[in-house]
């Protein structure tokens, strides 16, 4: 009766590239994860793998040791298993984020942003308004002097009143 194998650990992993063989007199069967570890199983087992192991699939790999060597015992799919979990927010990166509750002080912060964003376009609105006025009356008033009213605006605007 054949000996019962025991599974010392497992481990899940989105498979990347399928190799396949290598030569030599101990051919293996080789493929990689997504981060490009190998994994490499015995060339007579190829068979039993190949139904399981394929690129972009996750799979659970179980792993027992013969003679003080861990080794690919058996091979699971578990896609179907992994919960799925639905991107909250893409980051410009590609990079994903997870958003989390607005506290009442990221709500302030953002108010006064938005409350900040406001003065500086309503300042350069009635600077730009004046300086459409003044030059209607055949007068020149140049963009620096329009710029130094609008931060005047601003500042005023901003004042807690």
């Amino acid at each position: 009766m054949p000996e019962k194998v025991e599974i010392t650990r497992t481990q899940i992993i989105v498979v990347g590239e399928i190799k396949g063989l290598t030569a030599g007199q101990y051919p293996k069967w080789v493929w990689t994860d997504k981060e490009g570890k190998e994994y490499k199983v015995k060339a007579k087992n190829k068979d039993y793998f190949t139904d399981i192991i394929k690129p972009g699939e996750a799979v659970e790999l179980g792993y027992s040791t013969f003679k003080g060597n861990e080794y690919v015992y058996n091979a699971t799919p578990v896609a179907d298993k992994l919960p799925v979990v639905k991107p909250t927010h893409l980051e410009p990166s590609g990079a994903l984020s997870v958003k989390r509750e607005m506290t009442k002080d990221d709500w302030a912060e953002r108010d006064r942003i938005t409350r900040e964003s406001i003065q500086r376009q309503t300042a350069l609105k009635a600077a730009t308004d004046i300086a459409c006025a003044v030059i209607t009356q055949g007068k020149e008033m140049s963009p620096a002097k329009t710029i130094d009213t609008a931060k005047l605006f601003e500042a005023y605007l901003g004042r807690s009143v």
